[in-house]
Formats: C-alpha cells, sequence, structure tokens
C-alpha cells in the first residue's frame, strides 16, 4: 500500500530537510485543509475547531474522525494503539480486504474507484449523530453508509466486532461503486448476500446484516454456513430465489439470507471472475436478473434454484 497522509492525530516532529520539506509541507497544508473542508467544515460548520477531529488517507480510502485509544487484536495479541495507530490500521485492513478478497472476486487486478472510499469513525455519540446526519442523510447510533461512497462508524466495543462490522459495510460499498453507482442496480439479496460473502471469506462467520430495527428484522448469523445450507436443501423446506429476488432487504428472512449467499458462492465457485464481472454489469445495466443469469452463466433464471441446490447437495459437507 501506498503510504498515507494524516492530519490531526498526533505525530512526531520532524524538518530541517530545506527546499524539498518546505515543499511537501504546502502540500500537506493544502491536502489537510481539503480534508477539514470536506469533513469538519461540512459537518459542524464555523464551529468545526471546538471539535477534535483526524485524517489518514491512503490508496483507496480516506479515513476521518476522533478514534479513541483501545486495545486491538493482531496476531492473536492484544496490543494498545493510539488513536493514530488504530486510523493507519483501518485503512490497511481496508485495503486488505479491497485488495484480496473484492477485486480478486471480479478477477479484476488492476480496478480503481473512481473516488476514494471515506470512513468517518467517531467515539462520541454526539459527533456521530451529526456526522451520519450531514454526510449520509440518516441520524442514528450505527454504522451507517451512503451511495457506494461513504461509510460512518461509531468507535466502540471490542476490535475483533467492530473491525469485522467495518468490512461487512465496506464491503456494501464496493460492490455498489464497481463500474459505476447505479441506484437500485442491485437487489438486495445480492448486495446484502455479497457483503456476507466477503465477511464468510474473511472471518468465518457473520455477525452483520442490513436490519431494519424498527421491523423487527431477523438476519443471518453464526458459523458453518455450508453445513447449514445443505441441511436446508435436504429437508426441502429452503426458499427459492423466485420468492426472495425482489424483496426489500428488511423482509429477508434468515433462510433467505442464508440461500442468498450459498448462490453467490455457488456462482463464485463454478463459475468465473468474467462472468461474475458480467453478472454485476448486467444486473446495474438492465436490472433485469433473468437477463444477468442468463448473460453471465447461461442459466434461466427460473433454473436457478434447481440447478444450485443439486450442487448444494453434492458440493457441501
Amino acid at each position: 500500500m501506498k503510504a498515507t497522509a494524516s492530519a490531526g492525530f498526533p505525530a512526531a516532529k520532524c524538518g530541517g530537510a530545506g527546499p524539498e520539506f518546505n515543499e511537501l509541507v504546502e502540500e500537506y497544508k493544502e491536502w489537510e485543509k481539503a480534508r477539514r473542508e470536506r469533513i469538519e467544515v461540512m459537518i459542524w460548520g464555523n464551529d468545526w475547531k471546538k471539535h477534535k477531529g483526524g485524517h489518514i488517507e491512503g490508496e483507496h480510502f480516506a479515513l476521518s474522525g476522533d478514534l479513541r485509544e483501545a486495545y486491538v487484536d493482531i496476531d492473536k495479541k492484544r496490543v494498545k494503539m493510539t488513536p493514530a495507530q488504530r486510523a493507519h490500521l483501518y485503512v490497511r485492513r481496508a485495503e486488505y480486504s479491497y485488495e484480496n478478497h473484492f477485486k480478486p472476486f471480479l478477477g479484476e487486478k488492476h480496478y480503481e474507484p473512481e473516488v476514494k472510499w471515506e470512513i468517518s469513525m467517531w467515539q462520541n455519540t454526539k459527533d456521530l449523530l451529526t456526522a451520519g446526519n450531514r454526510l449520509v442523510g440518516i441520524t442514528q447510533d450505527c454504522i451507517s453508509t451512503y451511495k457506494a461512497r461513504l461509510i460512518t462508524v461509531p468507535d466502540r466495543g471490542k476490535d475483533g466486532n467492530l473491525h469485522q462490522s467495518v468490512i461487512f459495510n465496506l464491503a456494501l460499498l464496493f460492490i455498489e461503486e464497481y463500474n459505476g453507482f447505479v441506484e437500485g442496480g442491485l437487489p438486495d439479496w445480492y448486495w446484502e448476500g455479497f457483503a456476507h460473502y466477503m465477511e464468510y471469506e474473511e472471518f468465518g462467520d457473520i455477525e452483520n446484516n442490513c436490519n431494519d430495527e424498527a421491523a423487527g428484522t431477523e438476519g443471518l448469523m453464526g458459523d458453518q454456513l455450508e453445513r447449514r445450507t445443505k441441511m436446508l436443501v435436504r429437508k426441502g423446506r429452503f426458499p427459492r430465489l423466485t420468492e426472495f429476488a425482489d424483496l426489500n432487504v428488511a423482509k429477508l428472512t434468515p433462510d433467505m439470507r442464508l440461500v442468498g449467499w450459498s448462490i453467490i458462492d455457488w456462482m463464485h465457485k463454478e463459475f468465473t471472475p468474467r462472468q461474475m464481472e458480467i453478472f454485476v454489469k448486467t444486473l446495474k445495466r438492465t436490472k433485469s436478473q433473468s437477463q444477468a443469469f442468463r448473460d453471465a452463466i447461461g442459466i434461466k433464471y427460473s433454473e436457478v434454484t434447481e440447478i444450485w441446490s443439486e450442487w448444494v447437495l453434492e458440493n457441501y459437507r
């Protein structure tokens, strides 16, 4: 990953390198001013100096906010980190997931997003709510995402859970942004199912869902998804894709989410990354699931469930 720039988080002082150093300082000041206007001024207006805010920028991600000092899990060890160290860590984690899970899924070695993804993390609930309202348009005390580009995060809880939650929500942004954001371009089962796929690939279990708590939505949780899917198929009580393909995410049951995850797993393992790319691009271009399945993998929409279920019985343990 390329070197990151940072502002607002405490760092070691250095200088005295002559004209070259002065040039870098000027570039840094311009970058810092742009970041301040992008985040602090947008959120708090003229009062922005009264609030804490730091910035880290990497190759594909820009992280801002007011992080806490906390213990993190690295190589099975608990390490105490400063806010600046944690900010750099989360940018590196995001880059790792993007490079090692998202791009290989679509066979994209050289894909670059149009602009960098924004991660906004806040330890203070009031700041989180204000940032969510101004940046995302949603005032809620939880992780929020906005149009393939921005994620706001409450910086609380254990590091492992927070890490997994951030990656799940970034995966939503990755697939939304790919080949250009299209409002309603992806059906909810695929949009969330893809995030579950990335979460399961990286962490080995599912802890996160796009839930509507007010509607009493139940999510998909836990591990051993292959075994659970096979049991569902053996009993013959699994939901068919045609029954939930057009449902809003708030109406997806745990079994529907499990089947959605497994269909993506089947497609990834049985077909090529190029076919996965065609599937996503066709969905966004036509908003037709029938055409996407036909053009990408040559299977009729009405036959997907049958072919997938046979594959599950043969391949899942």
